[in-house]
């Protein structure tokens, strides 16, 4: 039978109140015993969600939903959602797009389940990693602030960090010097990376570093959008996206824009970056 650990999970104070809240609310029910059987199917309603620690992204795909629920309507079921089965708690660790498809087709009360074994930490790493994956890849700036998140709360090693959240070794290192910088309090506040960071280069004065940091988060707001509406469109044909970015700006701009391109250095988020 799969089973959560009771053990009690070591936090700190740069972790979020709701986020702590959360954990000793699951520490909590662990204590309560299990059913003796596991079903492998559970009703939607009786699903624990708890998107504090279990739900990496922002928010969720309308379009995604639909393709699954699409997919659901003509071949039955989808892949079993992950579950983690804590005291009398059935809570979800991936698979809320799935859940959302099942409840917004008609027909379905249930859904398919697997289990996941393993402490609570391990979970929130599990979370990550799934959701990494691509079946609808993390945008890049989800993928920071969860590995912000995870380095908050530090219950996980910079190699478990980098695999959980699919950046590199090198950043997950820079938000841990920019955590040991703000200091636990002031972390905590900060749910977005690039505003810790900026926060950060404040404190050191950097005003033009602040300013770096404010394009390159614009510029990745705008490449997050770019792709939620072309998926990998754009980077897989190289010669088609120069072409429509030439009609979007204008001929007499291309040679500024490559002059801007030709003008950046690699980046500490070279290895992150979304395409």
């Amino acid at each position: 039978m799969s089973t959560s650990s009771t053990e009690t999970t070591t936090t700190n104070e740069a972790m979020p109140s709701k986020v702590r809240q959360a954990i000793a609310e699951l520490e909590l029910q662990a204590k309560e015993p299990q059913p003796s059987i596991l079903p492998s199917r559970i009703a939607l309603t009786e699903i624990k969600m708890i998107p504090e620690l279990f739900q990496p992204r922002t928010g969720k795909s309308n379009d995604h939903i639909e393709e699954l629920s699409k997919a659901l309507r003509e071949h039955r079921d989808l892949d079993p959602i992950l579950i983690m089965q804590v005291g009398r708690w059935p809570v979800l660790i991936d698979g809320h797009h799935r859940w959302s498809a099942y409840k917004r087709t008609k027909g379905f009360h249930s859904i398919p389940v697997r289990y996941f074994s393993g402490t609570i930490p391990e979970a929130i790493a599990e979370s990550g990693k799934e959701n990494s994956k691509a079946k609808l890849p993390m945008q890049t700036s989800d993928r920071q602030d969860y590995a912000w998140r995870l380095t908050r709360m530090g219950m996980h090693s910079i190699a478990e960090t980098t695999k959980a959240a699919g950046v590199s070794k090198a950043q997950v290192a820079i938000m841990r010097k920019t955590l040991q910088k703000l200091g636990s309090q002031r972390a905590s506040t900060y749910e977005v990376w690039m505003d810790a960071k900026r926060d950060a280069k404040r404190m050191d004065g950097d005003a033009r570093s602040v300013d770096d940091d404010w394009l390159h988060a614009q510029a990745q707001r705008y490449a997050d959008r770019l792709y939620k509406e072309f998926g990998t469109k754009l980077s897989g044909n190289v010669e088609m996206f120069a072409r429509a970015i030439e009609i979007y700006v204008g001929v007499e701009r291309v040679d500024e824009i490559a002059a801007a391109l030709a003008g950046r250095g690699p980046s500490e988020d070279a290895t992150d970056s979304l395409f």
